[in-house]
């Protein structure tokens, strides 16, 4: 008697996968809280490799349990992206070049993250509750990280705005991350979920909380980068919000001198000088680390780079400190050349157009591209990846890959929470279609 193949319901298809990226989110932050944040002493590069397997595990067991296919678009972007940095490698490796293999393995994984969080995601027809799934799982730890972040670090804060206690590198209120901007990126991709999360449920008085204790984490880590982007996509949020209130809308223009005067007026106080706009930082070494990584990207192939740990090896014989080039085009740049830097302008460009000729909402619509506005300005100063191992590349492919095709699939027709506003303004195109 041969089996009958019942047909598995689209939403319970895209419950699955948002399940399997909740629990990709948590496997690529594991070796970052157990070895770096906590100091357990395990060799990092096999735990974030064991990681990784989990992760594609949980993504690809659901695609064959719950049938789910893949975009074939996607797929050839895929064997694309992947096959021309694996080529590369292995063609400078029998030329006698000297090649790292966690370039190898970097480059192949670059494949399988556009399968996991774009080939599967551009499939799917996903709902509210769907995607509900994933951003309360991330709001989950972002609490969890803010309460740890405050307990452990509780005595030192007063410390930090004592006269004379230092510069803000003496502090790390960076909760359970391995350093205070990596938990500034982690903060600012949560406010953009926790932004989508409110746009069709009614706001609590967690949401109110939580978002409280996001911006105030977020102050302390002192991560100029991180409270920029973050300020880019609040300002423009007040912006979208004062469209329809006459008196915010009127308001606006007396709030910005005050905001202008009260800011620089802040500047001036010696705690936020030292802390945070550390003039005598400048850009903290970014330049002739950058300088270094454009050298290096000159000097090897310029279309396809050297390799990202290949390029971090000969930057640091060369007396360079850091362990990445802090900015995502020199990294980019030394790591897969203008082709691969070519190829993820094209994925992200792609992504943000879908995102605004869809039939989403107003408000999903601009909270998510006012979030790409502050993700270009992030990545100018901090080493952003995308498709890559590690929570880095998870966090930043999830938040601006994976969630932007999901919401794009998602049937905007079907009810909602009736105290929410946003949802009802559909008639405007950010991008006319035809």
């Amino acid at each position: 008697m041969s089996r009958v193949w019942r047909p598995i319901p689209a939403q319970s298809q895209a419950h699955g996968y948002c399940l399997a990226l909740s629990w990709a989110v948590l496997f690529a932050l594991m070796p970052v809280v157990i070895v770096k944040g906590l100091g357990i002493g395990l060799p990092f590069t096999p735990v974030v490799l064991i990681a990784y397997v989990m992760q594609c595990i949980a993504v690809f067991g659901v695609c064959v349990t719950r049938r789910i296919s893949l975009s074939p678009g996607w797929v050839m972007a895929a064997l694309l992206y992947g096959g021309l940095e694996t080529g590369s490698l292995l063609a400078r490796g029998l030329a006698g070049e000297l090649i790292d293999v966690r370039d190898g393995v970097d480059s192949l994984s670059k494949m399988t993250g556009v399968l996991m969080f774009a080939a599967v995601a551009a499939t799917l027809t996903s709902s509210r509750e769907t995607l509900e799934t994933l951003f309360l799982f991330v709001l989950g730890i972002v609490a969890a990280a803010i309460i740890y972040n405050l307990v452990v670090n509780a005595s030192s804060f007063s410390n930090a705005l004592s006269v004379g206690s230092g510069s803000s590198y003496k502090y790390q209120f960076a909760s359970f991350f391995s350093n205070r901007n990596q938990f500034g990126v982690f903060l600012f991709a949560s406010i953009f979920l926790h932004f989508l999360c409110m746009e069709w449920r009614r706001v609590r008085t967690w949401n109110v909380m939580l978002l409280a204790g996001q911006y105030l984490c977020l102050v302390l880590t002192f991560s100029r980068s991180s409270i920029g982007a973050v300020a880019i996509l609040s300002v423009l949020m007040l912006m979208f919000m004062a469209r329809k209130r006459p008196w915010l809308l009127a308001a606006i223009p007396v709030l910005a001198v005050v905001s202008v005067l009260g800011v620089a007026r802040l500047l001036q106080t010696e705690a936020v000088q030292r802390l945070l706009v550390r003039p005598d930082a400048g850009l903290s070494g970014r330049d002739d680390v950058w300088n270094q990584a454009f050298m290096i990207w000159r000097e090897s192939s310029v279309l396809f780079g050297v390799g990202t740990f290949r390029g971090v090896d000969i930057a640091k014989t060369r007396g360079m400190e850091v362990s990445e080039f802090h900015g995502f085009i020199p990294e980019t740049l030394v790591g897969g050349g203008l082709v691969e830097l070519i190829l993820l302008l094209v994925i992200c460009t792609y992504v943000v157009v879908k995102v605004a000729r869809s039939d989403a909402p107003l408000y999903i619509r601009y909270v998510t591209l006012s979030a790409f506005v502050g993700l270009i300005f992030l990545s100018t100063f901090e080493s952003l990846s995308f498709f890559t191992i590690g929570w880095a590349g998870t966090l930043t492919t999830t938040t601006f890959i994976s969630v932007p095709i999901l919401l794009v699939g998602v049937d905007w027709s079907g009810p909602t929470d009736p105290s929410n506003r946003h949802v009802q303004d559909r008639t405007m195109k950010l991008i006319p279609v035809g």
